[in-house]
């Protein structure tokens, strides 16, 4: 799924507490939403305390590929 689509199933099945993985061009990360509704997420080992939005990693990585963690 796309970071949209990720979002939209964050938003419905625990907006502050999914976790995901996406291939990024420096490796696979884990990634947890901090807030689906406002867009925002941490990148483990990447953001380290602060957070990233859905329109910033779209804007560089357009092509990004979700898979939820269960």
């Amino acid at each position: 799924m796309n970071i949209y689509q990720c979002q939209k199933y964050a938003k419905q099945n625990g907006f502050d507490s999914v976790k995901f993985t996406t291939d990024f061009p420096i490796g696979t990360r884990t990634c947890k939403w901090l807030d689906a509704y406002f867009g925002m997420f941490t990148i483990e080992g990447i953001t380290d305390g602060a957070f990233i939005t859905v329109r910033d990693v779209d804007a560089q990585f357009p092509r990004l590929e979700c898979e939820i963690v269960e």
